[in-house]
């Protein structure tokens, strides 16, 4: 009996993208880092940790705990190997940090995490990692570092949160941290506008216009249309595709 045609397994992607679709080039964004504290840093408390080999100096406890990782925060957003580190939107007490690495291809590696304490600390550091793997099929979303995209865990461990508004349409094949991917977007048009206060890579809402300085003729001028992020669904207009300060141009992927 002859061999059917074709591959016999399931494709992930069962129909379409529609052939007018807009399709864009994202780079999937880094793994991320967490190092998790088991309770709160308090007095005589002292935090230590290593990235990449590269120890920052300890960290004694000072005023309270929201300080101490704040102090914290701005060693490891100086680390050589470091490009963004913040507290985790998804832990209400504070004791998460997520970071990514400038070298997006790396994976972190954190080592020596640890709190010493000469007084009545129970706190515990322990560290964990989200691989970014973005699959055929997967929604992808902006993480707030230019044109680049991340699968679910990641925004999930990067927000603290699956919301909608940060994602801006389905990869159409496999990518791992650094790899480049194609993105069909739900947006429809790339524009350019400018930025109204400092812009990351995210949901944008639209201020107004700027036509300041920009006559092609007497008489006839052109201008930008000014946009500011926004956390707020119903004013997304559109996801700024770029990393800027005020007043400068962006890139705009508009799909209200």
């Amino acid at each position: 009996m002859p061999a059917p045609f074709g591959i016999q397994a399931k494709s992930t992607v069962l129909t379409g993208p529609e052939s007018h679709k807009l399709a864009l080039e994202f780079q999937a964004a880094p793994h991320v880092g967490k190092i998790i504290l088991s309770a709160d840093l308090v007095a005589d408390d002292s935090f230590v940790c290593t990235v990449q080999g590269v120890a920052i100096t300890p960290t004694a406890y000072a005023v309270g705990h929201a300080q101490t990782m704040a102090a914290i925060l701005v060693k490891l957003n100086a680390h050589t190997a470091i490009e963004s580190a913040k507290l985790s939107p998804a832990d209400i007490d504070n004791r998460t940090i997520v970071f990514v690495l400038k070298d997006e291809t790396a994976i972190p590696v954190i080592t020596l995490a640890a709190v010493t304490n000469t007084g009545d600390g129970t706190a515990v550091a322990t560290t964990s990692l989200t691989y970014n793997y973005i699959y055929a099929g997967m929604p992808v979303g902006l993480i707030g570092m230019g044109e680049m995209v991340a699968g679910i865990a990641v925004i999930a461990d990067w927000y603290g949160t699956l919301t909608q508004k940060y994602f801006i349409g389905v990869s159409m094949h496999y990518a791992a941290a650094g790899a480049l991917c194609t993105v069909f977007v739900k947006g429809y048009v790339v524009t350019y506008g400018k930025a109204s206060g400092a812009v990351v890579a995210g949901p944008v809402k639209m201020v107004g216009i700027s036509t300041a300085d920009e006559v092609l003729t007497a008489g006839y001028e052109f201008g930008y249309c000014t946009f500011a992020n926004t956390s707020t669904v119903t004013e997304i207009v559109g996801w700024s595709l770029s990393n800027v300060a005020d007043t400068e141009i962006i890139k705009v992927l508009m799909g209200y």
